[in-house]
């Protein structure tokens, strides 16, 4: 078996199967990984082929899938010689500042969980960039995104022309809440079409970032075929594309969409005033047309929304300037710099921001710089190669996914982050010239060390990702159990917090299970526990004030909890005035004290 490229460019065998399996990684992350990794609520294995075929599925899978391309990733390191550039030492350098953002993190299992998803997105780049250096290798990777593309735009359709109102029909027919995933029952009651992703705007992110790979794989493929039928097929498959991206009502995901289509002529050479003239109109028209088939009015809230997610995000990346909160951890303490009645949410809407917010000034720098360069490598490309549709596809995906991360979190999502990182993977490997960077080395003590490292890595994926699953499986059992057998529902949550007890939302659900029992001193150790591990959630402060009460602690206990839910979340009425009147309640003394039972 031929393990190095052949002299011809070929690629031998063990390149086919590494450059196969970044395919399926490709296509089955834009398919089943689309929960973003810092929500921390857990999504549980499908039960029977049908729930594979339907249901997403747990980012752990995906991140143990990656973890073995850490390991082809160590195999290959030697193997071939490595083209020098700025892009090829970008990402292990943001990479670093992860890394080294993580020790002082306000919430651990949340920034690891960022952490394990970013370490496989910069493996993707470099394995990509090892192993795929023709357009053979590219043609591979495109068609694999373009198929994700294709199938989630189908997806879209079938949902708008009523196959969402039916499925939500059936599942209010036959199933209770609790029997079917969360996000699941949120996907349902959406008005926008998102296909297989997790909702609208990731969708159009997928659409921005997959066109120009799919119209690159039709017109690579279609070489062979009759004109014509090339450009039928290259006509439905943007018709597709731009049909379903309005229907995601989307405006940035039009934005970017036409940034990315700017870019596609752009670098082809072409006139500059009329390019720019030709996708001005282009974009307004197919925005128009949206606009006024009330496509693109719908969550009109959601631009003033933004405007308040990134107004905290950069007030905590300006008290957090140098390593921010933690990887991940923006929705832990945004409610603390909220300045509005928008919702809680979990991610700033706008990648670069989120990335200071998080991880501190040194890692927005690299990261703004890492894409900047992505995109210019990808321009130097596709001017060196004029005429080849690679080039140019790979510019217009790159921009568009870039724009597009200034108003959305793509960063966050296995099915987005993973294929940018590769096709960004696929310009340093297409830009490295084989006759330039020498010849194979064989075996060393450094491969060596280097493999062992990558199994080492591996195995605390592997670990993690268990210990998570398990307890995944054991809270989806407690929740099935609860309404029927709500003690063994409550020792299941137990031993879910037990199973992995450093993510606060199973400590959550126990404490929530306890008091429904009666068990309120038990609750309020949950509820300490899920403080201690997520100190900036003002939820959980609130729940264990709530708790406290309910146990009969002293009063200056619960008036402490509350004010740690004020001070996190000060625009929340409701705690506000619940700990105006326990103060109230203690100056007037113990006899005094308000006893609100919570609703459990």
């Amino acid at each position: 078996m031929a393990l190095l490229p052949t002299k011809g460019g070929g690629i031998g065998e063990m390149k086919r199967w590494v450059v196969g399996y970044l395919a399926a990684m490709v296509f089955v992350s834009a398919l089943k990984w689309v929960t973003p990794v810092v929500l921390g609520v857990p999504l549980e294995l499908p039960g029977d082929g049908m729930e594979w075929l339907i249901w997403s599925w747990p980012n752990e899978l995906g991140l143990l899938a990656g973890s073995v391309g850490l390991i082809l990733l160590a195999w290959w390191v030697g193997r071939e010689r490595w083209g020098r550039s700025w892009l090829g030492w970008l990402p292990v350098a943001w990479l670093g500042t992860q890394v080294a953002a993580l020790p002082g993190t306000i919430c651990w299992a949340t920034s690891v969980d960022a952490v394990l998803h970013f370490a496989v997105a910069v493996t993707l780049f470099y394995l990509t960039a090892a192993t795929v250096r023709d357009a053979a290798g590219a043609r591979t990777i495109f068609g694999a995104l373009g198929l994700a593309v294709v199938v989630n735009a189908v997806l879209g359709l079938q949902q708008w022309f009523g196959g969402l109102e039916a499925t939500r029909q059936m599942a209010q027919a036959y199933f209770q809440p609790g029997e079917l995933p969360q996000e699941f029952w949120g996907r349902l009651t959406s008005e926008r079409v998102f296909g297989a992703m997790v909702y609208p705007n990731a969708l159009a992110g997928l659409l921005v970032l997959g066109l120009g790979p799919l119209v690159a794989w039709v017109w690579m493929r279609g070489r062979l075929w009759r004109p014509v039928v090339r450009t039928m097929v290259l006509v439905f498959a943007v018709g597709l594309v731009l049909a379903v991206l309005l229907l995601t009502g989307s405006r940035g995901g039009l934005l970017a969409m036409g940034a990315a289509f700017l870019a596609w002529l752009v670098c082809g050479g072409e006139r500059r005033r009329g390019v720019v003239l030709f996708a001005v109109v282009l974009v307004v028209a197919v925005g128009a047309v949206g606009w006024e088939l009330g496509l693109l009015r719908r969550g009109a809230g959601s631009v003033g929304a933004r405007l308040d997610y990134w107004s905290g995000a950069w007030a905590i990346a300006r008290e957090n300037f140098w390593l921010g909160t933690g990887p991940g951890t923006f929705g832990s303490v945004y409610p603390k710099y909220k300045t509005g009645m928008t919702e809680e949410a979990q991610m700033a809407h706008n990648n670069f921001l989120q990335m200071w917010s998080d991880s501190g000034v040194v890692a927005f720098g690299l990261f703004a710089l890492m894409w900047a360069v992505a995109c210019w490598e990808a321009w130097r490309l596709a001017r060196e190669r004029r005429g080849d549709v690679v080039g140019r596809s790979l510019v217009a995906a790159l921009v568009g996914w870039s724009v597009h991360g200034l108003v959305d979190f793509d960063l966050y999502v296995p099915g987005l982050g993973w294929p940018a990182f590769m096709l960004m993977g696929l310009v340093w490997g297409l830009r490295t010239d084989p006759d330039q960077v020498g010849e194979p080395v064989g075996w060393t003590m450094w491969r060596g060390a280097w493999l062992a490292g990558a199994v080492v890595v591996t195995g605390f994926f592997a670990v993690w990702c268990g210990r998570s699953l398990v307890a995944t499986g054991r809270w989806s059992d407690g929740v099935r159990l609860a309404a029927m057998n709500p003690w063994e529902a409550y020792r299941r949550m137990e031993a879910a917090a037990g199973a992995m007890p450093v993510r606060s939302f199973y400590w959550m659900q126990a404490g929530t299970l306890a008091g429904r029992l009666g068990r309120w001193d038990e609750a309020v150790k949950h509820w300490e526990q899920a403080v201690r591990w997520d100190p900036y959630r003002s939820a959980g402060h609130w729940w264990l004030a709530q708790a406290r009460a309910r146990a009969g602690r002293p009063a200056g206990e619960v008036v402490e909890a509350l004010r740690c839910a004020v001070q996190l979340n000060p625009t929340k009425s409701v705690y506000a005035e619940e700990l105006a009147r326990w103060e109230e309640s203690v100056r007037q003394g113990e006899g005094g004290l308000i006893q609100s039972a919570p609703n459990w």
